[in-house]
């Protein structure tokens, strides 16, 4: 993210005089150097998009592999879709709490609020009409617990960053591969994120990336699979959508 500062020169009417008023503005630009590639996302209870952009929700609790490949299963991306217990008439809602990421000759980055009211050692800010919600985030590399403004200089291929107050960015450097959580607040939900995953087009070349965000490929039917990386049907009607 780079900073400007640009200075600026105004001329004011000041009755029948003009006064001239030196002023400063600062903005702000993000650079993002990622290749094409696709955009999945995650939201809500949770309503799930593919990298194809076939949309599904996926309201049970546990963890899930949102990618992997077949031929080398030490990529994943996985989520914590966490059970809503405040929700008594309607016991199978969940959202996301965690996020964890792993690549080959890559530190494990994990992102996610804090089971049993533990404390953490984030605290994010949100603001609504209510007034201030601080959400605890913990940030995990490698298994060890960090702050997120801690300097990550010795994991040269990642980069992990704050986006203005709520949103955190991970990106392996080497392939690009990336995920963004925007940390959110709500009376029925409590805090929970708001996950978007990007996978370059090239990344992993006649490999099998499976999952819940589906494969990066521009072909929404084969986003439906069984856990070997079988393509099932896409559901169409009203009950198998529900059932399936």
């Amino acid at each position: 993210t780079w900073q400007f500062e640009v200075c600026n020169v105004m001329r004011l009417l000041n009755d029948t005089e003009y006064v001239e008023v030196e002023y400063s503005q600062v903005f702000f630009y993000e650079y993002d150097p990622r290749p094409s590639g696709c955009l999945s996302g995650e939201f809500g209870d949770p309503h799930v998009r593919t990298f194809d952009r076939l949309d599904f929700d996926c309201q049970a609790a546990g963890e899930f592999v949102m990618a992997t490949s077949l031929e080398d299963p030490m990529f994943q991306i996985q989520e914590r879709f966490t059970a809503i217990d405040s929700l008594s008439n309607c016991s199978q809602v969940s959202v996301s709490t965690g996020v964890a990421i792993r690549d080959t000759n890559m530190p494990t980055v994990q992102i996610s609020t804090p089971r049993n009211n533990q404390t953490s050692l984030n605290m994010i800010d949100l603001w609504d009409a209510n007034g201030l919600t601080q959400c605890p985030v913990d940030f995990y590399v490698d298994g060890a617990a960090k702050t997120l403004d801690e300097d990550l200089s010795q994991y040269p291929n990642l980069a992990v960053s704050r986006l203005g107050i709520h949103r955190i960015r991970v990106v392996h450097l080497d392939t690009y591969v990336s995920a963004e959580i925007r940390v959110q607040y709500s009376n029925t939900f409590g805090c929970h994120f708001f996950v978007q995953t990007f996978l370059p087009e090239a990344y992993r070349p006649g490999e099998t990336v499976v999952g819940l965000l589906g494969t990066c490929n521009a072909d929404r039917s084969d986003d439906w699979r069984a856990s070997d990386g079988a393509i099932l049907p896409v559901p169409t009607r009203v009950e198998e959508k529900l059932f399936s």
